[in-house]
This record gives structure tokens, C-alpha cells and sequence, in this order.
């Protein structure tokens, strides 16, 4: 549409990257531990302790997987996403195809999580597997990136024009 926001209007644009900066601060944190894992620096139950110590942590401290905290705390804002934020903006029939596409990248992005959280598992036991981590971390990276860049691109708009809350 290419409309301008008014300030008002732009807050909850604004809003929604400052979650998914906070995200993407978490993801680079995780990069870094697994890349300290490489070279030798730390091992992988530093990589699974660090997941539960990251600033958006839920309080189930003894939560085994390594995804932890990070992989529930992104499955929850795309769930939040998914019924709440997308059916509103999805409620105005130029703007279904932008979250239909989120909504699929999703489920995507959710299936490498579940690889991520079996390849870590695999790496505890087998140290050789490492690839695959690494691999899989740098996919979902890319993914996650990706996808916030481009929700945040298609929806400040919408939010804003439709007096959508994040």
C-alpha cells in the first residue's frame, strides 16, 4: 500500500522488531556457543546450559532438550503469531497471501528445530556429528533471519493501519 504511518501508527511495527531483535541477539548467542564448541573452547552441555541462561529464559529451569528455553520461547511467539496476529491482519484479503506465507515458514522453521534439538542430542553421544549441528544451526540462522526480516517488511504497515496490537 505504501502508506505513511503516523507515529502512533508505527509503534506496533516498532514493537514487533524489538521482539524479533531480541531473537535474533538469542540466535547469535547460540551461534557462538556452538562455535566455541568447534573450536574446542567449551563443550556441548555449555551449549545446552547457555540455552537456559539466555535473557528470554522461561522459568522451567530443568528443561533437558537443548533447544530449551530458545526453541520454546520462539515456538511461543510463532503460535502467538500464528492465531492471533496473522488471522487479524489475515482479516483484510490483501494481506492473506504475506501470512499464509509466514504461517507456512513456520512450520518450516519449526522442523528444524526438532532436527536441532536431535542433533545435539547426537553430538553428546557422538562427537562426530558435529557437521550436522553446526549444519542445522547455521540453517536455521539463515531461515530465522530471513523470515523476521521479511514479517517485520510485510506487516509494520498492516499493524499500523488496522490498529493491530503486537
Amino acid at each position: 500500500m505504501g502508506v505513511p504511518l503516523t507515529p502512533a501508527q508505527q509503534t506496533p511495527g516498532r514493537h514487533l522488531r524489538m521482539i524479533h531483535d531480541a531473537l535474533r541477539r538469542e540466535l547469535a548467542e547460540l551461534r557462538d556457543r556452538v562455535a566455541a564448541v568447534e573450536r574446542g573452547d567449551a563443550g556441548i552441555g555449555d551449549v545446552r546450559r547457555s540455552i537456559s541462561h539466555l535473557t528470554m529464559r522461561t522459568s522451567d529451569e530443568t528443561l533437558g532438550s537443548f533447544c530449551g528455553q530458545y526453541c520454546q520461547i520462539l515456538t511461543l511467539h510463532h503460535t502467538i503469531e500464528d492465531r492471533h496476529l496473522f488471522p487479524a491482519v489475515a482479516a483484510h484479503a490483501a494481506f492473506r497471501p504475506v501470512t499464509e506465507k509466514l504461517a507456512a515458514e513456520h512450520v518450516t522453521i519449526h522442523e528444524v528445530l526438532v532436527d536441532l534439538d536431535a542433533a545435539v542430542l547426537r553430538v553428546e553421544d557422538d562427537a562426530r556429528s558435529f557437521d550436522v549441528l553446526r549444519r542445522l544451526v547455521d540453517e536455521l540462522a539463515a531461515m530465522l533471519t530471513s523470515h523476521l526480516t521479511y514479517e517485520e517488511d510485510e506487516l509494520a504497515e498492516p499493524l499500523g493501519l488496522f490498529g493491530i496490537g503486537v
